[in-house]
């Protein structure tokens, strides 16, 4: 039976962020008018020329297109490093295609045997662990499974491209298992000895390739840190002319504490495969000091490792704040049949064989965990790597 790998991960083992309590800032007012205020008398029209009245129809309408397209700074967050806190009414097009020609997407596979022992034979996960198991499986397959999402080239020396995703994406687990029982939930990754083994599947082999519209291209890890969720990879081109097809990134990096509630975001990557741009909008801001902050983005697989920009309220220029990562989820128990023999379009029947309980993650959309800059920079310094600047 082949395993349906569920890729959504929990987030800081809670993942959904019930019971938390985030720090709120205290946003000034920003009232323009005092509603005790007495209108103050108005001019008699007999005494004001016509052309002067004209004018201020031609102003006053002058002044309403202009507050109408004029962006907003969410409160508390004006003066130098603001962000912006609702859609920009300039066009973005062009810096946001500037920067997608550094965005790419990456597939990343897994080679696997499974062996699968039946219930009766007693095989359990100390008997993974000790080894010789092989033996004891009723049937074993192989099987590849694969993962994708979004990397950036950050930085380009020669004919080597290093790129920063994050970490889930490139990393599969040495063994999987399938139980034919199931503790509670939280023991669910809590390593039993004792617990039966409908299942084991062991990893001979890991790949992965950067997907560009010109055809596949290897890459290797260079770095991992699956704490953070980060990872940079390395990718080696036969020639200089060919790495100059990849520009890095050339863009300023961002302060995710200076975003504030509302604080308007584009989030560039690769879902399904499609190169897409779409929009967020922040809550719960620098709750962690650090520049945490969550987002309303609806990622779908694929887009994790994307990049998430905020717009500088004096400027309007774009600036790095973030990598999209994971919705929050929540562990669910799933039974499932064996489906050895049964193939899409097969007609209805009574089902009497074994049954299979797996743990997964459902993904809770619309409650998105970003890896913030802060943490970001704290990678890169780590691991020598300087981010280039616009």
């Amino acid at each position: 039976m082949k395993n349906v790998s569920d890729f959504w991960f929990l987030v800081s083992g809670g993942g959904t962020g019930r019971g938390a309590v985030f720090p709120q800032k205290r946003a000034r007012e920003t009232s323009t008018r005092n509603v005790g205020q007495k209108p103050a008398p108005e001019t008699s029209p007999r005494n004001v020329p016509r052309w002067i009245a004209a004018v201020r129809v031609l102003v006053a309408t002058a002044v309403a297109f202009a507050c109408g397209s004029t962006p907003y700074i969410a409160p508390g967050q004006t003066g130098p490093g603001s962000y912006y806190g609702t859609a920009p009414g300039a066009d973005m097009s062009p810096a946001l295609e500037r920067v997608f020609g550094s965005v790419h997407q990456i597939e990343f596979a897994a080679d696997y045997v499974t062996y699968e022992f039946d219930e009766r034979s007693g095989v359990t996960e100390g008997d993974i662990a000790v080894g010789g198991f092989e033996a004891r499986a009723d049937t074993s397959f192989s099987e590849t499974v694969t993962k994708a999402g979004t990397a950036t080239v950050i930085t380009r020396s020669g004919n080597r491209l290093t790129l920063l995703t994050v970490s889930h994406v490139v990393h599969f687990p040495e063994i999987r298992f399938r139980y034919y029982d199931e503790r509670p939930a939280r023991a669910v990754n809590v390593a039993d000895p004792r617990r039966r083994v409908a299942s084991a599947s062991v990893r001979t082999a890991e790949r992965g390739r950067l997907m560009p519209r010109s055809g596949p291209i290897p890459f290797h890890v260079r770095a991992r840190d699956d704490h953070h969720d980060l990872a940079l990879l390395r990718l080696d081109l036969p020639s200089q002319a060919e790495a100059e097809r990849f520009p890095a990134l050339a863009l300023a990096t961002g302060d995710a504490r200076r975003l504030s509630w509302g604080s308007f975001l584009y989030a560039l990557g690769h879902p399904r495969g499609y190169a897409m741009v779409t929009r967020a909008i922040v809550s719960s801001p620098d709750w962690d000091g650090r520049g945490a902050f969550i987002t309303d983005g609806i990622w779908n697989e694929g887009m994790s490792g994307g990049l998430i920009l905020a717009m500088r309220g004096e400027t309007g220029a774009l600036e790095l704040v973030g990598l999209a990562r994971a919705s929050a989820a929540e562990r669910v128990i799933r039974i499932l049949p064996d489906t050895t023999g049964i193939t899409p379009g097969s007609p209805a029947m009574r089902y009497d064989g074994p049954l299979f309980v797996e743990t997964g993650l459902r993904a809770q959309y619309g409650i998105a965990l970003p890896v913030t800059m802060t943490t970001i920079t704290e990678f890169l310094r780590q691991h020598g790597v300087t981010l280039r600047r616009d």
